[in-house]
């Protein structure tokens, strides 16, 4: 599956966080993460990116404890699940 359709939709507290190619690269990997294209690994992609760890210091405040140390959730997917909320309520 190729993902010919991208919907950039991101408040503007986020676009002050991440430049623009971090932006689009987010969105590709939410949206392939969410649409189930499984031809990329978009959660090591986004983990090994510049663009994670500025959303992780980002969320940090917000993220609960236990998921922050790993211990009761991932870090990366709590952020991503974040981002497609915030994308949804967005569009």
């Amino acid at each position: 599956m190729m993902l010919t359709e991208m919907n950039l939709c991101f408040d503007e507290e986020l676009l002050k966080v991440l430049g623009p190619e971090e932006t689009i690269f987010v969105n590709i990997c939410v949206e392939g993460h969410y649409t189930g294209d499984s031809s990329t690994n978009y959660m090591y992609e986004f983990y090994n990116s510049d663009a994670y760890l500025k959303l992780l210091d980002y969320y940090m405040h917000e993220m609960p404890y236990e998921v922050a140390k790993g211990r009761t959730g991932v870090p990366d997917y709590w952020i991503m699940s974040k981002l497609r909320e915030r994308q949804l309520s967005t569009c």
